[in-house]
C-alpha cells in the first residue's frame, strides 16, 4: 500500500495488527482507551519531520512502524535476545512519541510548535508513554 495513500484509520488498524500479535501481553498498550489517546495526541496524523525525510502527515506512525520491522528483522537475523520480548514492539513504536506535539497545523500546513509540552527527546517519549499507559510500567 502506497504510504501516502495510508488513511488514519488504516494506520490505527495497521498498529492494531503489529501490536496485538506480539509475543507477551502487550495488551496494555493496545486498550482501546490507549489508542485513544494515541489519536488524540497525534500520533497517526503527525509528520515525522517538516524540513527532512518523513514531512507528511502520517509520517510519524510510518516511521515507528518502520523502526518497529526493522528492530524485529535485525533481532530475528542477528539472534538478538531482549531481557523483554516485548521489547522491540515498545522502543520501535514509541521511540519518537515525543514528536507528536513538535508540530502543528496552521493555515494548512505543517509547522514547528514552539508550545511543546516539554523539549527534549528520549525522557519526553517515555514521560508521554507513562501518562497514556501508566499500567504498563507496574511491570
Amino acid at each position: 500500500m502506497d504510504r501516502f495513500k495510508l488513511t488514519k484509520q488504516d494506520r490505527i488498524n495497521q498498529y492494531k495488527i503489529i501490536m496485538y500479535n506480539v509475543k507477551g501481553d502487550l495488551e496494555c498498550y493496545t486498550r482501546p482507551n490507549i489508542v485513544r489517546r494515541l489519536d488524540k495526541m497525534g500520533f497517526f496524523d503527525a509528520p515525522a519531520s517538516i524540513n527532512h525525510h518523513g514531512a507528511y502527515s502520517g509520517a510519524l506512525f510510518d516511521h515507528s512502524l518502520a523502526v518497529t520491522g526493522a528492530l524485529l528483522d535485525y533481532t530475528d537475523k542477528m539472534g538478538l535476545t531482549w531481557g523483554d520480548a516485548r521489547s522491540p514492539y515498545i522502543v520501535g513504536m514509541f521511540h519518537d512519541l515525543c514528536k507528536c506535539d513538535n508540530y502543528k497545523v496552521v493555515d494548512g500546513k505543517w509547522e514547528y510548535n514552539p508550545n511543546m509540552i516539554l523539549p527534549g527527546h528520549g525522557e519526553k517519549s517515555i514521560i508521554m508513554l507513562q501518562n497514556i499507559a501508566p499500567r504498563c510500567f507496574d511491570k
